[in-house]
C-alpha cells in the first residue's frame, strides 16, 4: 500500500474492528453485458442473466493480530430475467438455482481490508451455464477489500494498492471522515495483458462503511474489460473485439451486534 497523499488534518488511523459474533445480512446484486466489434461492426452478444443474492455474514473470530475471520451463508438467490423472457426459459433457469441456497463459505480479512483465504465451492450439480459466472461472482466477492492504509490519514487523503497476479492498480480516495463511518471513492486499472487474449480493464467506484463492520454498508463497482482476440475464421488474419461491462451493487440489510444477543446465528 503506497500513500500517494496523506489528506488533510486532523489524521487517524483506519482499521477494522468488527467484534467477533457481529453479524450482517447483504445484499448483492450484479450485472453484466459483453459486445464485440468485428470487420467494423458492432453487436451485442447473449448476456448471461443478472444475480441477486442475500448473504448472512458473521465473524467467527479475531486473531491475536488483529486478522478477522468470517463465514458466511447464502440464504437466498434470484436471477434477473431480462425483460421478453418466456416465462419457461425464466422458470427452468430459476430451477437452476435450486442447489445454492445454503451454501456456506469462509474467509478472512486484515483490519486493513485485505482478503484472504476465501473459500466457497459451488455445487456439482449447479448448470453449466450458470458456473461461470457465479463462480466469477464469487471470486469478486471473495477479493474484494477496502484497502485500508497502514499509516494515519485525513479528509482528501489519496492511496493506491497493486496485486502482481493479475497485475492491477486501485486507486482510494477518503471522501468523507465521520467518527466510525468513512466514504471511499476507488479507481481501478489493470494494463494491457502480454498474452492472448490480450486485455485491460478500467473501473470505477465507492463504498461507504463503518469500521465496526466487517463488509461496508453500501458498494458499488463498473468495471469495463477490453479483450482482442484474433479471429479463427477462413481467410486473412483479423481481430476481434469485445468489451464486458460489469456492475455490482452491495447494501448492507441488517447488522446484529453480539452484545445484544446470546449466540451466534451461524452454527
Amino acid at each position: 500500500m503506497k500513500v500517494l497523499h496523506p489528506g488533510q488534518t486532523p489524521q487517524a488511523l483506519l482499521q477494522l474492528r468488527p467484534l467477533a459474533g457481529s453479524i450482517q445480512r447483504i445484499g448483492v446484486r450484479s450485472e453484466s453485458n459483453t459486445s464485440v466489434r468485428h470487420s467494423g461492426r458492432t453487436r451485442a452478444l447473449p448476456s448471461p442473466p443478472g444475480v441477486q443474492m442475500n448473504l448472512t455474514v458473521e465473524v467467527s473470530r479475531i486473531s491475536p493480530d488483529g486478522e478477522i475471520h468470517y463465514r458466511f451463508l447464502l440464504e437466498q438467490m434470484d436471477l434477473l430475467v431480462k425483460a421478453g423472457t418466456p416465462q419457461k426459459d425464466a422458470e427452468a433457469l430459476r430451477a437452476e438455482l435450486g442447489p445454492l441456497p445454503g451454501l456456506r463459505g469462509e474467509g478472512r480479512v486484515s483490519p486493513h481490508g485485505r482478503s484472504s483465504h476465501f473459500h466457497a465451492a459451488l455445487p456439482p450439480d449447479l448448470s453449466p451455464r450458470l458456473h461461470e459466472p457465479l463462480q466469477q461472482l464469487l471470486t469478486t466477492l471473495g477479493g474484494m477489500g477496502t484497502f485500508l492504509p497502514s499509516s494515519a490519514v485525513g479528509l482528501g487523503a489519496r492511496w493506491e494498492h497493486q496485486t502482481q497476479s493479475p497485475p492491477s492498480t486501485t486507486t482510494v480516495e477518503l471522501k468523507r471522515l465521520d467518527k466510525k463511518e468513512v466514504g471511499l471513492k476507488m479507481e481501478l486499472y489493470s494494463p494491457p495483458s502480454s498474452t492472448e487474449p490480450r486485455t485491460q480493464s478500467r473501473g470505477e467506484g465507492g463504498c461507504v462503511m463503518s469500521l465496526d463492520r466487517l463488509w461496508p454498508l453500501e458498494y458499488e463497482l463498473e468495471v469495463e474489460t477490453h479483450a482482442q482476440v484474433q479471429s479463427q475464421d477462413d481467410g486473412p488474419p483479423r481481430r476481434l473485439e469485445t468489451t464486458t461491462h460489469l456492475r455490482m451493487r452491495m447494501r448492507e440489510l441488517s447488522f446484529t451486534s453480539p452484545l445484544l444477543r446470546p449466540s451466534a446465528y451461524l452454527r
